[in-house]
């Protein structure tokens, strides 16, 4: 605003009295009111210097028509002004009834559409002045940053772009450093404005105030592709962006990207100069990869995405497939032979533009490197020698995939044995019951023998009168009942010895191993109803075996004979 000011004065100072000059002020003071007019605390300023500005035109009219069109143009200003939501507005109201009724009364103006947009701005001000207030009693930067932005999301959705756009001003004005609101304001300008007139002047403000922001020289590179401007131009934003200093090596790399895209876009649009515009592109592509690896070494591109993307350029555009094949060949031998997410994009490009001789030999040359997930490589194999093979390519692939995924397999039980921690009691108790789980199935399901300890019997302390008494009773064939013992209810009938057996026996069942499971990893406390009512909707089960201890509690894991296979 004071900037504005300053320029304005000096202009009207010395603009003489020649028509032509005042013309000239009056476009000056049009861009000041583009520019900061809709500025809530200080735009009132700049509407009081041009009416003032206006208003002593009226005294230098030399004629009476002359003097009404200057009135017209001072009543409008009043408008324009009291339409605005501005700082101390109920005043210049005050100056505009003032005025009316003074030297305004020849104007040509409407009082009632005045106070309309009077009292409309004046309620548009009331919702914002307590952004305005927390923005004055902003403690730090940060409370700055935070304010600026809910007043700015306030304006985006009530606002007109005008009024946004004096707003995003403000912002940049008071954190200049803050790349975010920068970022924001060039968005909102493309989306809204879409102007190369306003934008570009944008683009070169944001990067002289946060040079180290890659995004903002992303979307410059991108712009001049929009508006088409020569190659010499973009490689000139280029230069200047590489010039900066960013933080990491990736946005470098990005910057790198964008120019590259740019350059394969060329190639679709300008079919003349497709050969000159190939030798231009490789050349970036060279002095990429070149300038990323003297400057980081192979942190530059880890992920080798430069690298590939020449790669896949030459195959598709450039139909130079021998050189797309040299260049995945650097990139193997980056640390990435060992990926199956690196070899299966390769296997892409080669299936899609190169031949199946060369394709053969690369799925072999995949499988052999890859460790982290060779099943991918092997099924792809497959499905390609499946689709275009013969029977003795199909049978030679399916050998080197097994053999492949057998040593895969024993490398990683092996490792998982030497991760696994091996404590002495807990080691012993697994191998244990590795070494029960390895008998043969049905082992188990026989009664189990317990350990029975040799005992000597005892001496009798039993008084030789009873004892007597006993093998008396016993000589009539009755027993006397120990003192306390009540005799058994009516109709109680002792279990027979036969069925006792028959019931020991119900474990001997003949078994089937064809139509016999193995169950393990149940918890400890799984009963066999439990077990049999989660197995119900499979198939019926004939017989239901939990492996038990000596101690006849259950192991975890138990055989169990279905109906049928």
């Amino acid at each position: 605003i004071e900037i504005w000011l300053e320029y304005l004065q000096f202009n009207i100072g010395s603009m003489g009295s020649e028509k032509s000059n005042i013309n000239k002020v009056r476009e000056l003071f049009e861009r000041a009111l583009t520019a900061a007019g809709l500025h809530v605390t200080k735009g009132a300023i700049i509407w009081e210097a041009f009416r003032e500005f206006e208003i002593v035109l009226v005294s230098l009219a030399s004629s009476d028509d002359e003097k009404k069109e200057q009135l017209d143009r001072v009543g409008n200003l009043f408008r324009r002004q009291l339409g605005c939501p501005l700082l101390d507005m109920e005043k210049t109201w005050d100056e505009y009834r003032t005025w009316r009724t003074d030297e305004g009364r020849e104007a040509t103006v409407d009082d009632d559409t005045v106070a309309i947009v009077y009292k409309r701005a004046l309620d548009n001000l009331s919702s914002r002045l307590p952004f305005e207030e927390k923005l004055l009693s902003s403690q730090n930067e940060s409370e700055l940053f935070d304010c600026y932005k809910a007043y700015l999301l306030y304006e985006k959705q009530n606002g007109d772009p005008g009024r946004v756009t004096v707003l995003f001003e403000r912002s940049v004005t008071d954190l200049s450093l803050q790349a975010q609101l920068w970022l924001d304001y060039i968005d909102y300008v493309e989306s809204k404005l879409k102007m190369e007139t306003i934008i570009a002047p944008l683009y070169e403000r944001a990067t002289r105030n946060v040079t180290w922001c890659s995004k903002i020289w992303i979307k410059w590179l991108r712009s001049f592709e929009k508006w088409e401007k020569p190659l010499l131009e973009i490689q000139n934003i280029l230069e200047m962006a590489l010039a900066n200093t960013f933080q990491l090596a990736e946005e470098y790399r990005n910057i790198w990207l964008t120019y590259l895209e740019y350059l394969r876009r060329r190639l679709d649009s300008s079919s003349s100069e497709r050969t000159k515009n190939i030798e231009v592109m490789e050349k970036a592509f060279e002095k990429a990869c070149e300038y990323l690896a003297n400057a980081f070494g192979l942190e530059g591109d880890p992920q080798c995405i430069v690298l590939q993307f020449w790669a896949r350029t030459e195959a598709i555009h450039a139909d130079n497939m021998e050189k797309a094949r040299t260049l995945w060949a650097d990139i193997l031998s980056q640390g990435h032979s060992e990926k199956a997410a690196s070899w299966l994009e390769y296997i892409s490009l080669e299936k899609c533009y190169g031949d199946t001789k060369h394709l053969r030999k690369l799925y072999q040359r995949a499988l052999a490197g890859v460790k982290d997930w060779p099943e991918s490589i092997a099924n792809s194999w497959i499905e390609f020698e499946r689709d275009e093979g013969t029977l003795e390519q199909m049978e030679a692939c399916e050998i080197k995939v097994k053999e492949k995924l057998e040593k895969t397999i024993a490398e990683r039980e092996k490792a998982q044995a030497i991760a696994e921690p091996t404590p002495g009691s807990s080691g012993r108790k697994a191998a244990k019951r590795k070494h029960e789980d390895s008998k043969p199935v049905w082992d188990n399901l026989l009664p189990v023998a317990r350990k029975q300890n040799k005992i000597e019997k005892p001496q009798s302390k039993i008084p030789e009168k009873f004892i007597k008494s006993v093998e008396k009773d016993s000589g009539s064939g009755k027993v006397t009942p120990p003192p306390g013992f009540s005799a058994p209810p009516p109709g109680f009938n002792p279990p027979d010895e036969n069925s006792m057996e028959e019931s020991s026996m119900e474990h001997h069942h003949e078994i089937d191993e064809s139509i016999s499971i193995f169950v393990s990893n149940l918890d400890y406390a799984t009963t066999e109803e439990e077990v049999r009512a989660a197995l119900a909707p499979v198939e019926p089960i004939t017989l239901l075996r939990m492996v038990r201890d000596y101690k006849g509690r259950s192991k975890g894991f138990g055989y169990i004979q279905l109906s049928s296979a």
